[in-house]
């Protein structure tokens, strides 16, 4: 195998960082034990880098890890066929079809919520940023922003409400649109 470069290195942490926890969601939903689970993730994490180099970039990344964490799965349960299988090789294949799915509704509600963050007054969006950037309480925020913690509770929940609100009209115009 050739050596990966640094910058197919820094590809590879990012797109794996964004997609482990969907990765290791469908090894343990599929495999009950968490040690198993674990170690199976661990197992399927080495072999997407071994296998990265193969790995087209800007193609689906989620869908090829999802697709050799399906197949490790599978040979998972055929390895241990002594014991109960928990799922059938279809209903395996059914639940990281689900994975695959969800992942579309993330990045359409990831799209909505920046689109809906962009309609917010400058005040309301310095304010999200001030509450998760900031690494102190409500209490100190409150301090630093000359506010009272009722107030800034008020203020955090109408913000909230509102990009709920936006949210969900927009994931809901994309169903019918």
């Amino acid at each position: 195998m050739s050596q990966i470069t640094e910058d197919k290195a820094k590809e590879f942490m990012q797109l794996y960082l964004q997609n482990q926890r969907r990765i290791y969601g469908f090894i343990s939903a599929v495999i009950p034990n968490k040690s198993d689970a674990e170690d199976l993730a661990q197992e399927v994490f080495s072999i997407i880098w071994a296998k990265f180099e193969t790995f087209e970039s800007g193609t689906n990344f989620s869908a090829w890890a999802l697709a050799i964490a399906r197949f490790r799965v599978l040979a998972f349960q055929q390895k241990n066929a002594k014991e109960q299988k928990m799922f059938s090789d279809q209903a395996i294949k059914s639940i990281h079809n689900v994975f695959l799915s969800n992942e579309q509704e993330d990045r359409d509600r990831h799209e909505a919520l920046h689109a809906c963050l962009a309609k917010l007054t400058a005040a309301d969006r310095e304010i999200l940023k001030m509450r998760y950037n900031f690494s102190g309480t409500i209490r100190d925020m409150a301090d630093y922003s000359k506010r009272s913690v009722h107030t800034l509770y008020k203020t955090l929940s109408r913000i909230h409400r509102l990009l709920h609100q936006c949210i969900t009209k927009s994931l809901a115009g994309d169903k019918m649109g």
